[in-house]
């Protein structure tokens, strides 16, 4: 290593364009800074001043592998509570999963996720009702909750996500709160336990459709359609 480079302050010119473009810029971004970085991170990889950088940025992670892990992360927060996380009970991981949901919204495996735990941009499949829902979210998904287009507005979007993805969308998620407040309403009010609770109308419906596609849910085999 060349004695005269003064690597800590080189560190921290470096760190300075790092904060500046939020990583290492791109060539047509800031050409020299682009090179300078590759430069220091190739050749001085090994100095504490430049490991930290590495460490901080994440540098030497290749953007697919940044991506993979990050997507194991939200997808442990998105499993945990089968809903995506309230900015009221948690903004740290409501903020984490917006952001990444933002930034990487053109990867398959994120429009997926986003699908199955209903964001605001798939949940409902109307675009009109989605921008409603968008305007006053609280208001929204309270009458989706207590009215019968509501009720269809849930099932239709359960079917789509099992027809596309082979799932049904998380349990916690608004169409299916909708739809298994339903399903288990039916089951408190029998003064029986039965093996087989039959349901009919839109739900009913949904029963038939989703196990036609091969639905094996334990709470779904427990109704059958009339």
């Amino acid at each position: 290593m060349p004695a005269k480079v003064d690597i800590a302050q080189k560190a921290q010119e470096l760190r300075e364009k790092l904060l500046k473009y939020n990583g290492i810029p791109a060539q047509n971004v800031d050409r020299a800074a682009h090179a300078n970085i590759k430069y220091y991170i190739k050749n001085y990889g090994d100095a504490p001043e430049i490991k930290a950088l590495i460490d901080e940025f994440s540098l030497d992670m290749p953007k697919e592998s940044k991506f993979a892990n990050r997507l194991k992360e939200i997808t442990a927060i998105l499993e945990r509570d089968r809903m995506i996380p309230l900015a009221t009970r948690n903004k740290e991981e409501y903020q984490a999963v917006s952001y990444f949901f933002r930034h990487y919204k053109d990867e398959q495996e994120v429009v997926r996720l986003k699908y199955i735990y209903a964001d605001s941009d798939c949940f409902p499949l109307n675009e009109r009702a989605r921008e409603q829902r968008k305007e006053n979210p609280y208001r929204f998904l309270n009458r989706l909750r207590t009215t019968e287009s509501g009720t269809e507005m849930a099932c239709e979007y359960g079917i789509f996500v099992f027809r596309e993805y082979g799932v049904l969308p998380a349990w916690n998620t608004p169409p299916m709160k909708i739809i298994s407040h339903k399903l288990n309403a039916i089951i408190r009010h029998k003064r029986v336990k039965q093996d087989v609770y039959r349901i009919g109308g839109t739900v009913g419906k949904f029963i038939k459709e989703v196990k036609a596609l091969g639905c094996n849910d334990p709470l779904i085999n427990k109704f059958e359609s009339y």
